[in-house]
């Protein structure tokens, strides 16, 4: 797998639970992160399957309400349908970049450490 993959698999394994839970859990939240290369990715680290499957599942719970909710209103009203989509299709095109900008990524990581730390006393 290392062979394909082309980076070294000390990344994951470096990773918690709690910081790999995190992070299934967010890209759940967000719709175009490829489900398949997350999951993929999940498979190849000591994650358990429970908590994927937890992670996964509330992870996908406020989108799939959401298009539940927007798709019973886009038959009511079109009016409304234009606004709420247009709503979304900005939200979800900019939170990735409010995502990068904010350095999630960076306060995961040390709070995963600092959780490591604390755990090693």
């Amino acid at each position: 797998i290392e062979r394909f993959i082309k980076f070294d698999k000390l990344f994951w394994e470096a990773c918690s639970d709690s910081i790999l839970v995190k992070v299934v859990f967010f890209s759940r939240l967000i719709p175009f992160i490829s489900f398949d290369i997350i999951s993929y990715g999940a498979g190849l680290t000591r994650m358990s399957l429970l908590k994927f499957s937890i992670a996964t599942f509330f992870g996908m719970l406020p989108l799939t309400f959401l298009f539940t909710y927007y798709g019973s209103v886009f038959k009511v009203n079109s009016t409304l349908t234009y606004v709420l989509g247009f709503i979304m299709v900005t939200i979800f095109l900019l939170l990735p970049k409010w995502l990068e900008r904010s350095s999630f990524k960076d306060r995961l990581l040390r709070a995963d450490r600092k959780k490591q730390e604390t755990t090693k006393d």
